[in-house]
């Protein structure tokens, strides 16, 4: 079976073909995506996925995109937000209409299903911001282009997606995204005035099963994948028991409630959304919880080592705790030195994910980098080979990470950080 998703790195898109992959065992997957609120770090290591940079109005252009022949073609990558459409207009318009066009002729072409992702906003007018507009439009357009040409096709409408991987940074994030990374900052939750503006809320587990279904079962248009929790924001807000929260002011073509049609979905497909709202937030909050708790041991281990053996080396078994380290002891205006016990290979792979936060560059297993504190940090790795005598009875107490014919490299991580004098 071959498959074609739009925004593919997207939030959406990289849930969707996630679950392509686990439901069907012999499929290829091409995913189309401009990386305008997808991201590179969202690609699946698959053989069966290809990912391809580029936009939808240009699919007649992509070669392997006109080679392929997919079943269906899930339409994704839009321009998908309401504030952002009022200052990019032109974006909106080109994204969403003459993208969507050249999908639409692209599936005609190719004789594909369409699986078109409409917007549940539509329905409380299509005339409140250029987003909305434009996906009512299509919306037409598709319904017309079956009528006179035969085209095969779903439309199915989100209600305001959270989970696993949402965007929560920028001016892509939603609200749940937003609020995520807030609550784990330890910043204020804003909410938009007045907050008792109400939203229906899906998790996106059950939105990607119920896409699924839909291309393997539905036809036409009213396909709602909404579950039955609708909230104000005032009242999500409240689920995080959380006293941190201020207002910020209305936004422009922002709806006070979301409206929510007859169903096909339950009757027709027997879908119903599965996910809660707020198991998802009270798992947030174990999360937190956790690495509170997590960061205090460090932070002591730390503590301790300045005042019992400040001249011997740091120890780490994981990455994170190596991160949530770094950080504390740049706070603490620390010049630091970082060294792995990896292999050169594996570690190169590492350090870049390492330190992407303190935004290092790595060159030949050796630099240096600076964070806003105007602190340095120098890394490189332990030779296997030539391990330093300081480090060699650190290094030889994990059997795991070391052997006489380095067959075996560190399974259990294992990192070091030197305090510079």
């Amino acid at each position: 079976m071959n498959i074609l998703v739009t925004g593919g790195a997207g939030f959406i898109g990289t849930s969707l073909i996630k679950e392509l992959l686990s439901v069907y065992k012999n499929i290829s997957i091409i995913s189309l995506d401009n990386y305008t609120s997808g991201s590179k770090k969202n690609h699946i290591n698959d053989s069966k996925v290809e990912y391809i940079d580029g936009n939808t109005w240009n699919i007649s252009n992509i070669n392997n995109i006109q080679k392929f022949n997919p079943q269906y073609v899930f339409h994704l990558g839009e321009f998908s937000r309401i504030v952002l459409s009022f200052e990019k207009p032109k974006e909106t318009f080109w994204s969403n209409s003459i993208g969507t066009f050249e999908v639409i002729e692209y599936c005609l072409q190719k004789k594909s299903k369409l699986i078109y992702s409409a917007s549940s906003a539509v329905f409380n007018g299509n005339d409140l911001n250029p987003y909305v507009f434009s996906k009512s439009q299509n919306i037409d357009l598709i319904k017309n282009y079956n009528k006179w040409f035969g085209l095969n096709y779903s439309i199915v409408y989100f209600y305001n997606v959270y989970g696993e991987k949402q965007i929560c940074n920028g001016p892509y994030a939603t609200v749940l995204g937003i609020f995520e990374k807030q609550f784990t900052e330890d910043e204020n939750l804003t909410i938009v005035s007045p907050g008792t503006q109400s939203r229906i809320f899906t998790h996106i587990d059950d939105i990607v099963r119920g896409l699924i279904l839909i291309a393997e079962k539905g036809f036409g248009d009213n396909y709602h994948l909404s579950s039955n929790e609708e909230y104000t924001i005032n009242e999500v807000a409240n689920m995080f028991d959380y006293s941190k929260i201020c207002y910020i002011p209305e936004r422009r073509g922002e709806r006070m409630v979301s409206i929510k049609q007859e169903n096909r979905m339950e009757k027709e497909l027997g879908w119903v959304a599965k996910e809660r709202l707020q198991n998802y937030i009270d798992k947030l909050k174990r999360n937190k919880l956790y690495l509170e708790e997590e960061r205090n041991d460090i932070q002591n281990y730390i503590q301790n080592h300045f005042k019992n053996n400040y001249k011997k080396p740091l120890v780490f078994f994981t990455i994170d705790d190596v991160q949530k380290a770094i950080i504390l002891l740049l706070d603490s205006k620390q010049k630091i030195k970082i060294i792995s016990s990896f292999d050169d290979k594996i570690s190169s792979k590492i350090f870049p994910y390492l330190l992407d936060e303190i935004k290092c560059d790595i060159t030949n297993g050796f630099g240096k980098c600076q964070k806003k504190y105007g602190t340095s940090i120098e890394y490189s790795y332990l030779n296997l080979k030539k391990i330093p005598i300081e480090y060699e009875n650190i290094i030889k107490l994990d059997e795991h990470s070391y052997s006489n014919d380095h067959s075996i490299y560190i399974i259990s991580m294992r990192y070091i950080i030197q305090i510079i004098e």
